[in-house]
């Protein structure tokens, strides 16, 4: 009886390790940021080579922090024989460009029996609340999470798999952003149009005849004019 307890006690233990495991989903990561995969907030596991990016993509929302956990799954002696001298966990925003401020923790790790990366960024702003002066984007958006083992040995780096894993965290409340206010566009005032006035029937000259009576006139004293200097 004591021996199948022992024996039930040392299943569990060995046991462990594959059931931390499996509360990592596989993943794989992308070489650039272009076909970097979407992840939601959860547990990954994947491997990376030395000297070799890896990338991945999260949205992260106004008001929205990212926290990011990662460790390597070697022990220290396999570790050693890398020749590498840590992982680097880098965080790019929505512009691809790197975000090297507002970040607290940890953004590097080595072997399992070291501490893991953990760090947190700043919660994003809102749209709005940007300002352009700014050199980089820290407004929501597709943020991107890159792991880069730095090789320090001589000659190429082996090509040895590093297995490890990670977890992503949404920290905050998310932010709706502000509503733009309708601007109120003024209505052109109708301008007032000049009507002429319809000749009332049978008053009045019409204009042509007017002028017909005022040729006339000319006419009879030009000729009167002429025959008076005549007679002259």
């Amino acid at each position: 009886m004591r021996l199948a307890t022992l024996a039930l006690a040392l299943m569990l233990v060995l046991a462990a390790p594959a059931a931390a495991q499996d509360d990592y989903a596989p993943v794989v990561g992308s070489g650039s940021f272009n076909d970097a995969p979407v992840l939601a907030p959860g547990r990954y596991r994947d491997t990376v080579l030395p000297e070799e990016y890896l990338y991945y993509a999260v949205e992260v929302k106004p008001g929205q922090s990212l926290h990011v956990t990662a460790s390597s799954e070697l022990d220290t002696d396999a570790w050693s024989d890398l020749n590498v001298a840590f992982v680097k966990v880098n965080v790019a925003a929505p512009d691809r460009k790197e975000v090297d401020s507002g970040i607290e923790g940890h953004q590097s790790f080595t072997s399992a029996d070291d501490d893991p990366a953990d760090f947190t960024t700043a919660p994003a702003t809102t749209v709005a609340d940007e300002d352009e002066t700014q050199v980089s984007w820290t407004g929501p958006g597709v943020y991107f999470i890159s792991f880069y083992p730095a090789f320090v040995g001589s000659g190429d780096p082996p090509k040895a798999e590093i297995p490890f894993h990670f977890e992503i965290a949404l920290e905050g409340q998310a932010q709706t952003e502000p509503s733009a206010t309708p601007v109120a566009t003024p209505t052109p005032k109708p301008k007032a149009t000049v009507t002429p006035a319809a000749s009332q029937g049978g008053g009045g000259t019409s204009p042509a005849l007017a002028a017909g009576f005022g040729l006339a006139g000319l006419v009879a004293g030009a000729a009167v004019g002429f025959a008076l200097r005549r007679r002259g």
